[in-house]
């Protein structure tokens, strides 16, 4: 591929000025299969075994029935949460630094973005690969509970999982200002499927009767939305679903225990799918987002307002839904609800902000 001479600079630079970053990075994904497989060899074949117990039953992403008798789930979530500090860190790091700089340079915004995007999915698909290498080799050297085709699935599915993870970061970061919010956004948009998804099983339920078919149907569709769940396999193999009377979010899910291994040709696909459209979106609104001169370089508006209505849709469906019978009502109070918390926290918002100046009325010409 024919590389820009702009793209080449921005590549360079961007090495030079986030290596600390991605050599961290680095080291957080293999942490788990490589150097604590080298500690626990240096404990006896006991202690290495119960290691390789644990490998397998993550690289199996929780699908075996035999759980290990202790289970710490490092290989499980760091690389993932790795993957997601190093998409906010590359971008919301350099706030402070020579963005401004960049952005005053011929070079577009989205050669920026296309510039961190490349270093960090590269190291992060070199990290993984040296699991993968790493647990091949030791398995022929000292032999344990998983094999070769083990290591090759996990391979593709957590690669995929980490980069869109690492891209749902990065996006995140275009918009928010400074690490900290695009950590909190992350959380939330992790969050958001499974929300939306219980309401949308909970209101199926109590005004159309659904029954346990349709209810275990939305939950494993919705499954596949939330980037957590491709490693914790919730709403995955649900077999049983318990509706408490009157509940408001609170709902009782059984599983038969994860007896059906993952589908790591479909999920994989799904997941780069996401990252496309991940990186097409972060591309997209750093392309539109002002840059305001001396105030936050990523606070937008609309980004505020849009959590806002989020938020308050949510927390108004938790105090209208377990006290309305019939469809009707729930939407009216809901809608209701809705309106007057993300108004009441707009007004707060502003008044923190501007305070008293913003109910004066403005001098005319």
């Amino acid at each position: 591929m024919h590389l820009s001479a702009a793209m080449k600079g921005l590549l360079d630079k961007e090495w030079r000025h986030s290596r600390g970053y991605l050599l961290i990075t680095l080291l957080i994904i293999i942490y788990a299969p490589v150097i604590t497989t080298m500690f626990r060899l240096m404990q006896g074949d006991a202690a290495v075994w119960q290691w390789g117990q644990e490998l397998n039953y993550t690289l199996h992403f929780r699908t075996e029935l035999m759980h290990p008798e202790t289970y710490g789930g490092i290989l499980e979530w760091l690389p993932f949460l790795g993957s997601v500090f190093l998409g906010i860190i590359i971008l919301g790091e350099e706030q402070s630094s020579s963005l401004k700089y960049l952005m005053s340079t011929p070079v577009s915004r989205r050669q920026i973005i296309l510039s961190k995007f490349i270093p960090g999915a590269a190291t992060i698909l070199i990290a993984i690969l040296i699991n993968a290498f790493f647990m091949i080799v030791f398995d022929w050297l000292h032999p344990m509970p998983f094999e070769s085709p083990d290591v090759l699935n996990w391979t593709m599915l957590a690669g995929a999982l980490c980069l869109a993870s690492y891209t749902l970061g990065l996006m995140a970061a275009t918009f928010t200002s400074g690490v900290l919010a695009a950590g909190t956004v992350v959380f939330l948009l992790n969050m958001l499927p499974g929300m939306l998804v219980g309401m949308i099983e909970n209101i199926a339920v109590r005004y159309f009767a659904a029954s346990q078919a349709v209810s275990i149907r939305i939950y494993n569709i919705g499954s596949y939305f939330g980037l957590h769940n491709y490693i914790s396999r919730n709403g995955r193999d649900i077999d049983h679903i318990d509706h408490y009377t009157n509940f408001i979010t609170i709902t009782g899910i059984s599983s038969n225990n994860g007896a059906s291994c993952p589908d790591y040709i479909l999920e994989s696909g799904i997941l780069l799918v996401l990252v496309v459209l991940l990186l097409t979106l972060a591309v997209i609104i750093f392309e539109r987002i002002s840059l305001f001169t001396g105030g936050a370089l990523f606070t937008s508006n609309w980004a505020r307002k849009t959590g806002l209505a989020l938020g308050s849709a949510y927390l108004a469906y938790i105090l209208a839904f377990a006290r309305t019978d019939s469809l009707f009502t729930f939407i009216i109070w809901w809608c209701i609800l809705t309106g007057l918390m993300f108004a009441s926290v707009d007004i707060l918002y502003r008044l923190r902000r501007h305070g008293w100046r913003m109910f004066r009325s403005r001098p005319t010409n």
